[in-house]
C-alpha cells in the first residue's frame, strides 16, 4: 500500500513540470504564449505510458530475479514489486525529462534564447 501512495506522490510532483526559462528581452509576449503552447503540445506528443511500462517492467524484473537468487520466492515477489514502482518512478523522470527537451528545443529552433 506504501508504494501505492509513493507512486501517486511521484505523479503529482511530475504533473508540476516547470515552463522553460527563455530570455524575455525584446520577446513579443502574445507571439511567446502562442509558441510556447505550440511547443508544449509537441512536448505532449511523448509517449510517456510506453517509457513508464517500459522502465517498471525491466526494473520489476532485475529485482525480482535478483532477488530470487539470494531469497526465496516471497522476497522475491516483494522485490519485484518494490522494483516495478521504484522503475515506474524512475520512468516518469524519464519522460518528464524527455518532454521538456523537446519544449525547450522547439522553442530554441524558433529563436527564442533558452536557459534551462
Amino acid at each position: 500500500m506504501i508504494w501505492v501512495m509513493r507512486l501517486t506522490l511521484v505523479l503529482l510532483l511530475a504533473g508540476c513540470a516547470s515552463t522553460p526559462i527563455v530570455d524575455q528581452a525584446g520577446v513579443d509576449q502574445e507571439a511567446y504564449e502562442a509558441d510556447l503552447k505550440e511547443c508544449q503540445y509537441y512536448a505532449d506528443q511523448v509517449n510517456s505510458g510506453q517509457i513508464i511500462a517500459t522502465s517498471s517492467a525491466l526494473t520489476g524484473l532485475f529485482g525480482g530475479l535478483l532477488s530470487m537468487a539470494v531469497g526465496d520466492e516471497s522476497s522475491a515477489k516483494k522485490a519485484a514489486g518494490a522494483g516495478v514502482t521504484a522503475g515506474g518512478a524512475k520512468g516518469l523522470a524519464a519522460s518528464e525529462a524527455k518532454k521538456a527537451k523537446v519544449a525547450r528545443q522547439c522553442l530554441r529552433s524558433r529563436g527564442y534564447i533558452v536557459y534551462d
